[in-house]
């Protein structure tokens, strides 16, 4: 008896699948909401990419330049051998 009333409300509770469906107008201000998201990271991540790329062109320059000025390529022979000395 009262198993049968209970079922009856818990039947009568339960919601249609129709019910669960979010409205359209939500589903598009969040598909919006993600693909703003998505733009602003990338770019981001094009501004970090940019940044450390100059970054690294100014470390490689200053690397490069420093090791030729200081690289000094000195001959010397000894008899019939010749042997070079990097400076």
């Amino acid at each position: 008896m009262y198993r049968d009333r209970f079922l009856t409300h818990l039947y009568d509770a339960c919601l249609a699948a129709q019910e669960f469906q979010m409205d359209e107008e939500i589903v598009e201000d969040l598909k919006q909401r993600r693909q703003d998201a998505l733009d602003a990271v990338s770019k981001e991540m094009a501004w970090e990419e940019e940044k450390c790329r100059i970054t690294l062109q100014k470390v490689e320059s200053r690397f490069v330049e420093l090791y030729s000025v200081s690289q000094k390529i000195t001959p010397a022979t000894c008899g019939f051998l010749t042997f070079f000395t990097y400076g």
